[in-house]
């Protein structure tokens, strides 16, 4: 459970430049069908000059909705969702293997924002699968994010951490 063989098929769908405030970045999209049929979208948001992919999901039916990333859907699928994700993860890194990943576990409507119950699904999948050998795990519960600095990145870059940490925490 939780492993990068359980995951599904998943599809490219393609990549759009997209400006957010100070940010410019490629929104990469990807679509699954889980076992039970259901489709969802993963969505890379590339940072290329941090070298940094966000990564998000969420069921296809909850695209058109503002919180699509809070919504709990109780279909029981979350081991072959994340398993996906980690495999377009793995796929990324080996087209780049200077990329690092991030992303929030996101707050359920009646949850705080810290340390969030996604958050910590996600931290432990993520410290499993993903070892340290590769990656350093930054986490900040304050805000449920979870970063997976790549340690050549680092070693090119040094002061790489202060940048993300300087651009995006707070812009997050």
């Amino acid at each position: 459970m939780f492993g990068k063989d359980d995951g599904c098929a998943f599809k490219y769908k393609g990549k759009k430049e997209c400006i957010d405030g100070k940010a410019t970045f490629y929104k990469h999209t990807y679509s699954f069908k889980t076992q039970r049929n259901n489709t969802y979208l993963v969505e890379v948001d590339e940072f290329e000059y941090f070298e940094l992919c966000a990564v998000k999901f969420y069921l296809k039916a909850h695209r058109h909705s503002n919180r699509k990333y809070q919504l709990i859907t109780k279909l029981n699928e979350m081991p072959s969702i994340l398993s996906t994700c980690v495999n377009i993860m793995l796929e990324r890194y080996q087209s780049n293997p200077l990329q690092s990943f991030g992303f929030i576990g996101m707050n359920n409507e009646n949850e705080e924002e810290a340390n969030s119950k996604r958050f910590r699904l996600y931290s432990k999948v993520m410290q499993r699968v993903l070892t340290p050998d590769k990656f350093t795990h930054e986490i900040y519960i304050d805000k449920s994010i979870y970063l997976l600095l790549n340690k050549e990145s680092l070693v090119q870059v040094p002061d790489l951490r202060q940048k993300i940490e300087t651009f995006f925490v707070p812009y997050l």
